[in-house]
Formats: C-alpha cells, sequence, structure tokens
C-alpha cells in the first residue's frame, strides 16, 4: 500500500526507505510464523499466495491467498485494516526520551502495485488513518537523571538495523567458471 517510508526524529530524518512495499512483505513473508501469518497479519489483508498461483487473478483462481483478499474486498466494500510499520525505530528495545518530536511520512503506492486485479478500474481510497503507539510513565527519579545527562551531553541513541542476508549453495565449474546457485534462503541477522 505505502511505496515510501520516512521518519524524523525533531525534524532530522533518521531512515528512509524507497522499498518499503518489498521490505513489509519480505518481513510478513520469512520472518513471521504460520499462525501469525493466518492470524494477526490477515488483519493487514496478508494472505500468503499459492505456491505458482500468484499471478493467476481469474474469478475461478486456485490462488487461495487472491480469493480471501478478494473475498474481503469484493463489491467495494470498505475493510478496516491494522498491521504493524516495517520501519528500524519500531523494534527497539530502547524507549525514546521524553520530548523527542516523531514524525511518520508514508507514500502511497500506485493502485496497480497494491491491488491484483484483471480489470484496470480499480482504486484504493483510504478514508481515515489512525497511529497506535505505547506511552509509559516514566518515574521521576529516572526523568531527573535524564535531565542531569542532558545537562552534560547529548544523548546517543544506537538504533538497530535488520540486515536482510541471502544464503546461498555456490558451485563455480572451472574451466568454463558457471556458478550454479541453488537453495536461496533469507535469513535475519
Amino acid at each position: 500500500m505505502f511505496s515510501q517510508f520516512s521518519i524524523f526524529l525533531n525534524d532530522k530524518q533518521i531512515a528512509s526507505q524507497s522499498n518499503y512495499s518489498y521490505r513489509a512483505f519480505m518481513e510478513s513473508l520469512l520472518f513471521s510464523s504460520k499462525s501469525n501469518q493466518d492470524s494477526l497479519q490477515s488483519s493487514a489483508l496478508f494472505y500468503k499466495d499459492t505456491a505458482a498461483e500468484h499471478d493467476n487473478v481469474a474469478g475461478t483462481s486456485a490462488n487461495n491467498g487472491f480469493i480471501a483478499r478478494k473475498n474481503r474486498c469484493k463489491l467495494s466494500k470498505t475493510v478496516d485494516l491494522i498491521g504493524i510499520l516495517h520501519f528500524d525505530l519500531a523494534p527497539q528495545p530502547k524507549l525514546l526520551i521524553n520530548g523527542v518530536d516523531v514524525k511518520i511520512k508514508l507514500e502511497r503506492h500506485k493502485d496497480t502495485f497494491s491491488l491484483m486485479s484483471s480489470a484496470d478500474n480499480f482504486k484504493l481510497v483510504i478514508e481515515s488513518a489512525s497511529l497506535f503507539i505505547r506511552k509509559i510513565n516514566v518515574a521521576p527519579s529516572i526523568v531527573l537523571a535524564h535531565e542531569k545527562a542532558l545537562e552534560r551531553d547529548v544523548i546517543k541513541m544506537p538504533i538497530r538495523r535488520p540486515k536482510f542476508v541471502l544464503l546461498l549453495s555456490v558451485t563455480v565449474c572451472n574451466p568454463l567458471q558457471l556458478l550454479m546457485l541453488s537453495s536461496g534462503k533469507f535469513r535475519h541477522v
């Protein structure tokens, strides 16, 4: 649904992903359990496509993922969706300190990317959007310690950036120098 994601802390851009839709898809597909995909991610309209049928968008498709998405959206009905944002700051173990201004910018993808259909007269309309965040009450002693630390130096917050590594078994044949790639698997590092 979204092509690009940017996040700003105190008006300084700390992350931008022009391939946001692909990252969200890869994380949903590769790094979540089947039960998570079948329950939580279905609330974000994620239904795994049937192998070798992912391009089949006919009315009698054998693609179970396409049929499930189609049934939820047919007749142009409004669909309520809820899901997580896939960005580097979200899974951090540390919390942001008080007073940090957070801005999140999401840019829409073209409808032809977001929806699968044999017709080309469809349109995706976002009627409303909400962002749910977690807010906690910090003990006054911790707030005071933060203020004292800020008097001496700036806060440095490390951000863990996940990396996707493609693991391949490679065979090199001399003298032709042919590369044969097999069993490519992704691993979250």
